[in-house]
């Protein structure tokens, strides 16, 4: 219950403010022979009021001061004398500063309670964009924009997303009625503010087209009763926030077109650079293949058996090389898939190097190849048919750059806790800012026209290698000088193999 628009309590403390001021200056006129000089206790009273009261609880505390004061003390019978000539200038005084002091009260509490409302507003827009800016997913951005307005303003909200189709649906956290999606739509259509106040269709509430910086990409309901009490200053509050939520979505929706758009671009591309090394790749060595194996078919017995063998060996040459190649393929696929699993056991990395030579003897003829491991080297604990294949692709790789005669050097050495493998071989090497780019999918260096291969070995080496928990780089060692390097965890100590004494009993 409210008193004159206010609260009753201002109006009794009002009293039993006067009543104390009363009983100080009672006290006081034992002591004090001027009466007007009690009147300074009221004032204080009265001041006191305008500081903590409203403006109508201050003027009925300063009515109720001057005739407790001119009641008790100005007049000898209880009698009321306000109208007196000899008091009268003194309660004209009294009231013009009661008036004064509320006036100026009441300016500074409302500028106060403002400048909080504002602080506490200030602060409700930045969390809220703040936690939009941490996300580019639509729905889990509808549900912070939701959180942050219910909690603002204490009623349900709803939250409409406008679909690539064109049809209005309720976020996934939203559960709203038939009623309520028909009010957002009408909204939308209107493409304005809405306040619904009808209980017949139990969509009351307040709806806002989310107006995007080019489109509408939504609708915002508050819903509940009593929008009376929802003032337009906390309207244009929710204006503001559904602006931000609306510009959020929109990024949203943005940013998703444009992930799309990139994944699309680089689909083409890798589709476009596996379709040309495949025409390449593959129809190189079938051509080969088919040559040779139509001398042979059409051979009329002219075709010596020296001749025949180098045929069969260049056949068998350029099915080596497409297989090769798919296999390449097929690591790609099963590596991305995640199929791959790791068998890993004890085994010597300076085995590992000689199955990789060998397994590339032919690619390697024309080089001088180098190996360097330390004689202490440990065992580590690896799948040794995975990281061999690591060093046949470098081994690849390193064949296909090199100049014909120079070394190609390998090396393994314990170092900081990690077996460290190098590879290292002298011919085109790679450009600055290369060292990244060589291994990503069907990225080749240098003249990719002339030299072999899909751009495949290098990406195959890197994720085998991030399965065993290493790293591997390339390094530009000079111009013409490239190491590939990987590092393999070795914090494990290989097993001990204790023989045991064998007794013989007599």
């Amino acid at each position: 219950m409210r008193f004159f628009g206010q609260n009753p309590r201002e109006f009794i403390y009002g009293l039993v403010l006067v009543i104390l001021c009363s009983a100080i200056a009672a006290i006081m006129s034992e002591y004090v022979h001027q009466p007007a000089t009690l009147l300074i206790v009221y004032m204080i009273g009265i001041v006191y009021a305008a500081t903590r009261f409203s403006e109508t609880a201050t003027y009925c505390t300063c009515l109720l001061s001057l005739i407790a004061y001119d009641t008790l003390f100005l007049s000898a019978r209880g009698q009321l004398t306000l109208l007196d000539r000899d008091s009268l200038f003194t309660i004209a005084g009294v009231v013009v500063v009661t008036v004064v002091i509320a006036r100026m009260s009441s300016a500074t509490r409302r500028e106060f309670t403002e400048a909080v409302e504002k602080e506490a507003e200030t602060q409700l827009i930045y969390n809220m964009s703040c936690d939009l800016a941490n996300t580019h997913d639509a729905e889990r951005l509808a549900s912070i924009a939701c959180n942050h307005i219910t909690r603002s303003f204490d009623r349900p909200t709803l939250l409409f997303v406008l679909a690539d189709d064109g049809v209005l649906k309720p976020c996934k956290h939203t559960k709203a009625s038939a009623d309520q999606l028909a009010a957002a739509k009408m909204c939308l259509e209107q493409k304005q503010m809405c306040k619904i106040g009808s209980s017949e269709t139990h969509s009351q509430g307040i709806y806002l087209p989310l107006k995007g910086s080019l489109s509408i990409v939504g609708v915002l309901a508050v819903t509940g009763s009593e929008l009376d009490s929802i003032t337009s200053h906390s309207t244009r509050l929710l204006e503001t926030l559904a602006n931000q939520a609306a510009l959020a979505i929109e990024r949203s929706v943005h940013w998703d077109t444009a992930e799309k758009r990139k994944v699309l671009m680089e689909t083409i591309k890798m589709r476009n650079a596996l379709l040309s090394s495949v025409s390449h790749d593959i129809r190189t060595p079938l051509a080969a293949i088919m040559g040779a194996a139509s001398v042979l078919k059409d051979d009329s017995g002219a075709v010596t058996v020296e001749v025949s063998r180098e045929l069969g060996a260049s056949i068998f040459g350029e099915a080596d090389r497409l297989n090769r190649f798919l296999l390449n393929l097929l690591d790609m696929t099963r590596l991305e898939s995640g199929s791959v699993r790791l068998h890993k056991e004890w085994n010597s990395i300076e085995e590992c190097f000689g199955a990789a030579i060998s397994r590339t003897r032919e690619q390697l003829a024309p080089f001088k190849i180098v190996t360097k491991i330390p004689a202490d080297l440990p065992l580590i604990l690896m799948d040794a048919l995975l990281i061999e294949q690591v060093l046949v692709n470098l081994l690849d790789n390193a064949a296909k750059y090199a100049i014909s005669g120079t070394e190609i050097v390998m090396t393994a050495e314990i170092e900081d806790a990690v077996v460290k493998v190098s590879v290292l071989n002298h011919g085109m090497g790679i450009e600055e800012g290369e060292e990244e780019k060589i291994f990503d999918k069907f990225y080749r260096s240098g003249s990719n026209d002339t030299i072999s291969g899909i751009g495949l070995g290098l990406t195959i080496c890197r994720s085998i290698i991030h399965f065993h928990g290493g790293k591997i780089w390339a390094e530009r060692v000079q111009a013409n000088v490239t190491r590939f390097v990987f590092t393999l965890p070795a914090s494990e100590m290989p097993p001990t193999v204790v023989a045991e004494e064998v007794h013989n009993s007599g």
